[in-house]
This record gives structure tokens, C-alpha cells and sequence, in this order.
């Protein structure tokens, strides 16, 4: 496992979920498909980290980017 490889993934979930949660704030502009399209990158991005980390630490790190990206956004 590359550490630098982890870290990176784990900055592109950071900027995914941190975009997810400005455009759940303006819900009514935003198209269903931008959306949608979010989650399927960050389910990559899950998808690859599991490669490298294992499953149960992969979703870890997946729900740490979220709640942080949802405390930022409060």
C-alpha cells in the first residue's frame, strides 16, 4: 500500500463530498444526474481504497470524508 496513493484518493473524497454538500444546499437548481453522478465517483473512489486498505477501513475513511464534509458545511 502506497501511503501518498492513500492520501490522494482520500483528497479527491475530501473535494467529491465537500461538492456533494454544496449542491445538496441548493437542492432545487441542482439536476438529479450531477448528483448521482457524484456518489458513482465517490463509490470508486471507496472501491479503490478497499483495494489498497481493506473493505472495513475503506468505508471508514469514506464516513470520516462525509461527516467532515457535512460539519464544514454547517
Amino acid at each position: 500500500m502506497s501511503k501518498s496513493e492513500v492520501a490522494e484518493i482520500r483528497r479527491k473524497i475530501e473535494l467529491e463530498c465537500q461538492s456533494l454538500m454544496h449542491q445538496k444546499n441548493y437542492a432545487v437548481t441542482s439536476s438529479h444526474a450531477f448528483i448521482s453522478q457524484r456518489y458513482v465517483v465517490l463509490g470508486n473512489y471507496q472501491e479503490q481504497l478497499a483495494r489498497l486498505v481493506g473493505e472495513s477501513r475503506a468505508i471508514e475513511m469514506m464516513a470520516e470524508a462525509y461527516n467532515g464534509a457535512l460539519q464544514a458545511g454547517s
